[in-house]
């Protein structure tokens, strides 16, 4: 048998929170500036110190705002599947390590299978799919390092989902 590499990237779409938090790093922004540029004539002689502290957390904002773009990068090597989040097209941080094997359950995001990771048994649930409501979403109940039951949501591509079919064999629906 032939070793299996694979990736495959997407991209978070923005929810109501993301928005809100969008919004209110521009208005701070826009409130620093208005402030410096207020305060500038009455304290002319902390100018050297008012304007960089506002380029300063303009600066600041700006990272942060940045950092809300999400993509979840998803590698499969073999049997193990890693993923990955990459904040603001420059920032990688591992988020899962898991064994396919391990997988007790691997189905789609449907109705039918919505008992499997509803349960009171799972406590941990992941989501690292692009929306709740994305149309190739998957979901794999797992015991992770910890000993916890875990549901992990993600949007593996077709040829993912063959390559890890050989792994699951009749923990694989469809």
């Amino acid at each position: 048998m032939s070793d299996i590499y694979m990736e495959y990237m997407i991209k978070k779409k923005p929810d109501a929170a993301v928005w809100t938090r969008r919004v209110t790093i521009w208005l701070t922004m826009g409130l620093v500036v208005l402030l410096a540029v207020a305060s500038l004539p009455f304290f002319m002689s902390l100018a050297f110190l008012i304007l960089p502290a506002a380029c300063l957390l303009i600066w600041g904002l700006k990272i942060l705002h940045k950092r809300l773009n999400v993509e979840y990068e998803y590698t499969l090597t073999n049997n193990e599947l890693d993923i990955a989040a990459i904040y603001g097209q420059s920032r990688r941080k591992k988020l899962l390590t898991v064994d396919c094997r391990s997988f007790e359950l691997f189905a789609p995001d449907k109705e039918e299978y919505k008992s499997e990771y509803e349960s009171q048994t799972v406590t941990k649930r992941l989501d690292y799919s692009s929306s709740p409501k994305a149309e190739r979403r998957c979901f794999a109940v797992f015991n992770d390092k910890g000993g916890a039951r875990a549901v992990v949501f993600f949007e593996p591509t077709d040829r993912m989902k063959d390559a890890m079919k050989v792994y699951l064999r009749n923990k694989f629906k469809e």
